[in-house]
């Protein structure tokens, strides 16, 4: 599918694109320690800390560059309060329940058309996974009309085959758990809200380097093409979302 639809078409690695999601925790369980009686071992219970959490939305390319990332924050209505400190202009949803669905998803499509139409007149190229949130109507008929080619791999094989899982939301995890420590030391206050942006900040710009998004595209054998990048046993077949 990939030599197909990408390589003997001519798609260029400024119109390929890669996206997926990733949930990140606010706050944390710090580790309280108990006194207990002598000679008997310390024991630890788990108090404090948020475990709400965001989802960020997050699409590179393989020239080597990062869209602006959507945060889907839990609730019914968008506060203020959540863009307060945003030093990356992070886009900001909100979903009742602080996941991507197919609202979002198609919401997220049109983001996505006006940060890449304008870089050249060629098809796009978007690779992601089959969650439902990722191929509604909605969504696959707006990418059909404005020229942008959905290419989706089964859910199974994520992790092996998208790029943002194999490379870069590992590394921004520690990254975001890194920062996260060092804001909660720094400023005695656990992350929320109105914090969580300007901590996740941080270790988006450490991780979306150029050289980084690119091996993301190359470990997984999309650019440049290599079909052996990723090993027969763990290959599945591509498969074509957009409508026609």
């Amino acid at each position: 599918m990939i030599k197909r639809e990408v390589v003997d078409k001519g798609i260029q690695p400024e119109n390929q694109y890669g996206f997926d999601e990733s949930n990140f925790i606010m706050g944390q369980a710090r580790k309280v320690r108990v006194t207990g009686r002598r000679g008997a071992k310390n024991t630890y219970s788990q108090q404090g800390g948020s475990r709400q959490s965001v989802t960020v939305m997050v699409t590179i390319c393989a020239d080597g560059s990062a869209l602006t990332p959507t945060a889907i924050f839990k609730g019914t209505k968008l506060l203020k309060r959540w863009g307060d400190v945003n030093p990356l202009e992070i886009n900001i949803a909100r979903a009742k329940k602080g996941y991507t669905n197919k609202e979002l998803g198609a919401a997220w499509m049109r983001d996505f058309d006006g940060q890449t139409h304008m870089k050249n007149d060629e098809p796009r190229v978007l690779f992601l996974d089959g969650h439902n949130s990722h191929y509604s109507n909605a969504l696959l008929d707006y990418a059909t009309e404005n020229g942008i080619r959905v290419l989706g791999y089964w859910a199974r094989m994520t992790h092996v085959a998208q790029g943002l899982d194999v490379v870069c939301f590992g590394a921004l995890k520690i990254e975001y758990g890194l920062a996260r420590d060092e804001y909660e030391r720094r400023t005695g206050r656990e992350i929320d809200g109105s914090s969580f942006l300007q901590v996740y900040a941080e270790a988006h710009c450490k991780i979306f380097t150029t050289d980084l998004v690119k091996k993301a595209f190359e470990k997984t054998g999309i650019h440049p093409w290599n079909p052996d990048a990723i090993s027969l046993l763990n290959q599945a077949p591509s498969r074509e979302l957009s409508t026609q």
